[in-house]
């Protein structure tokens, strides 16, 4: 199965189909194992969205948006986003 995802053949057969026709599996043991894995992905987002949840984590918004609160935040205080101080009255000492 390493091999298979690896290689990139689920682009070519989908893993359903390979379980089946490769590896032999039946369809029955293939459903359980599609259920079982959904399950498991389904398990883990929560467990990581209740961590993020727990440390007050937002979700990175998609690459190119701003965020005009944000925007607005960074011209009232110098800050320019980087980390470093665009030049605060605190520079001129």
């Amino acid at each position: 199965m390493a091999a298979y995802q690896q290689g990139g053949v689920d682009q070519l057969i989908p893993p359903d189909e390979y379980r089946v026709r490769e590896m032999g599996y039946s369809k029955e043991e293939n459903d359980e194992i599609s259920e079982s894995a959904a399950e498991h992905v389904e398990d883990q987002q929560q467990q990581d969205q209740d961590l993020a949840d727990e440390h007050g984590f937002k979700p990175a918004p998609p690459e190119g948006y701003i965020d005009p609160e944000m925007e607005k935040a960074k011209a009232g205080n110098g800050f320019d986003g980087d980390g470093e101080d665009s030049g605060s009255a605190s520079d001129s000492e």
